[in-house]
């Protein structure tokens, strides 16, 4: 099951992440891939918004430290952003080290470039592939990895885009 999204501003971005946020579960590992510039941060903040993040923290892309933590409200307690952009590959240390974040129970986690490992250390997750289009973006959203338990969320996803259309 697959849904696409047209997003002709930021704006659409952050409420399609606010929306998809606020169905998330404790547990739950969302990909994020896309080129440079597709609004991947922008979906992360979105994103955030709707776990429970407040609007007084900044989020921000973690290209350069590799994870964000943000605290949360409600069942989600804790929001992990995690950046694989600068990683070639995931050395013994980065499994370790992303084995323990993933282990982190009551947390959602946002991984941008999530094409490149994020099956290595989790079992499925939720995909959502930004392109760029004449007049946007265009928001991809799909489960990936062996029995991906995302349906309910994309069939709900699918009735966003068609009432925001």
């Amino acid at each position: 099951m697959t849904a696409t999204v047209h997003l002709r501003a930021e704006s659409e971005t952050l409420a399609l992440g606010r929306y998809l946020g606020e169905r998330l579960q404790p547990g739950d590992a969302i990909g994020l891939d896309g080129p440079l510039g597709s609004g991947k941060t922008c979906m992360a903040k979105g994103l955030a918004t709707g776990l429970g993040v407040t609007d007084r923290v900044i989020v921000k892309s973690p290209a350069y430290n590799l994870i964000h933590e943000y605290v949360a409200d409600g069942a989600v307690r804790c929001v992990f952003h995690v950046d694989f952009y600068r990683l070639p590959a995931l050395s013994f240390s980065d499994m370790l080290l992303f084995e323990e974040v993933f282990a982190t129970p009551d947390a959602v986690f946002l991984v941008e470039w999530a094409s490149k490992f994020l099956l290595d250390l989790v079992p499925w997750y939720l995909s959502i592939t930004l392109s760029m289009e004449k007049d946007g973006r265009c928001a991809t959203i799909a489960a990936a990895g062996n029995k991906a338990p995302y349906d309910d969320v994309i069939a709900k996803i699918s009735d966003y885009a068609h009432a925001c259309n």
